[in-house]
């Protein structure tokens, strides 16, 4: 994992730009796939229910990239 400093940068042009603060952030140094992912994250959640006992999980959806359909 690497941290991303967080900051503020501009968005939009002329009268319609604003100040957008983004918060520091982690990122993993590597590229996963979702189906590497996938074995991860439901390992974690199927071996360790201490993790959120309550079942009120902080990520509701993940995505994976679509294939092309062009």
């Amino acid at each position: 994992m690497v941290l991303v400093p967080g900051g503020t940068f501009s968005v939009g042009t002329g009268e319609n730009s604003k100040q957008v603060k983004v918060d520091s952030f982690w990122m993993g140094r590597y590229e996963v796939s979702y189906e590497e992912f996938a074995l991860f994250y439901h390992r974690e959640l199927d071996t360790d229910t201490t993790l959120h006992p309550s079942g009120n999980y902080r990520v509701d959806a993940v995505t994976r990239p679509t294939p092309q359909y062009m």
